[in-house]
């Protein structure tokens, strides 16, 4: 059975917040379990706000790049995430993951602040070839040592960093383009067991209950479930379904070009993507997109119909458009609409399969997904 899947939106705002929209923060939830992606200001407060994560079940936390709006609010959140426990060295560290200078920032930030974590921590840098290794002095008994994990680039000259390999998910990063150095996250779901075919399968289990001396030989269909495959007495063999692939999550960074993520990225189910700006009707009159994009790519963000291209050019399934500016409320259906329309129009994949997203918002991940 697939675990559950599920992005939260916890801020989609880009530099600072608005009246309706946090700086850039969501969540990744797993079967309860969640891993943060960046954390703007007051992504604590968000947190509060919305009802679907559990303080205690976040156990992770990337950062796509060091920018203010993406981190200000992690070195609280860290405090607030550890406040009411009690000191327990068996307790998994809270493991954040991000670009170079971040152990440096989370280290910093508490020990000038004073601040004790009840729980340990450890900061894993993703280096690229001229970043500085970290030799830093540890922040107290609560800070683990991290990894320093090097940028490794294939025969193509593609780059990349294999971020973590754990339980049904590997996670692995890519450069992309900004105004200081950033990442794209790719979360890939290991493959899924098929259905099994109970009106073939039971048939061969019960003609074989005498001599397999099971009360009951359904149990053995957990061992098809993990991909294993059944020798009968009688000599029959059954073979476990045919695995299913799991599913692709992509969360960009801010990106101007996200092309270093390409052969990453490829038949995505879901693409989280930047749109900081898009030509819309609140624009001064006589505005064309070229001069909007023209602009965005200056300051290294892209637009809405720029994320549809990308979205297209690595068959995704489905584009949630994020980190919109301060100018655009998300409670404007009109120009939240025409954001909108301008990504399909680029995508051209379905106007339900690109969302633009909202503080609060859930997105369920299916396979294909369908909602």
């Amino acid at each position: 059975m697939p675990k559950s899947l599920s992005i939260q939106f916890l801020g989609t705002s880009s530099a600072q917040p608005s009246l309706t929209r946090n700086t850039s923060s969501l969540a990744v939830i797993i079967d309860g379990t969640s891993w943060l992606f960046d954390v703007g200001e007051a992504t604590q407060h968000q947190l509060n706000k919305f009802k679907n994560i559990k303080w205690g079940k976040i156990d992770k936390i990337f950062i796509t790049h060091m920018h203010g709006d993406h981190v200000f609010g992690l070195p609280p959140l860290l405090c607030t995430l550890t406040n009411n426990l009690s000191e327990d060295p068996a307790r998994p560290p809270i493991e954040i993951y991000g670009p170079s200078g971040l152990r440096n920032f989370v280290r910093s930030s508490l020990s000038l602040t004073r601040s004790h974590l009840n729980r340990n921590c450890v900061v894993h840098e993703l280096l690229f070839p001229d970043d500085p290794i970290d030799s830093g002095k540890l922040f107290e008994s609560s800070e683990q040592s991290g990894k320093n994990i090097h940028m490794t680039i294939d025969k193509n000259n593609n780059k990349s960093w294999k971020v973590i390999d754990e339980g049904d998910y590997i996670v692995s990063a890519a450069p992309i383009e900004h105004s200081i150095p950033s990442l794209g996250y790719v979360i890939d779901e290991k493959p899924i067991s098929g259905n099994i075919d109970i009106e073939l399968v039971k048939p061969i289990l019960m003609r074989n209950k005498d001599a397999l001396e099971l009360k009951n030989p359904m149990e053995l269909l957990k061992k098809l479930q993990q991909n294993q495959s059944l020798n009968m007495p009688d000599g029959t063999i059954i073979e476990p379904p045919q695995q299913r692939p799991g599913r692709k999550i992509i969360i960009l960074g801010d990106t101007f070009d996200p092309s270093g993520i390409i052969h990453l990225a490829m038949d995505a189910d879901v693409l989280v993507h930047e749109a900081t700006n898009s030509l819309t009707s609140d624009d001064p009159e006589g505005t064309t997109y070229e001069q909007v994009e023209k602009l965005s790519i200056e300051k290294g963000h892209s637009t809405s119909k720029m994320a549809g291209k990308f979205a297209a050019k690595i068959n995704a399934q489905k584009l949630l458009l994020n980190h919109f500016s301060h100018r655009y409320r998300s409670d404007n259906e009109n120009i939240m609409n025409e954001i909108k329309q301008a990504a399909i129009e680029s995508f051209g994949n379905g106007n339900d399969q690109v969302i633009c997203t909202y503080d609060g918002m859930t997105i369920q991940i299916l396979k294909n997904c369908a909602r």
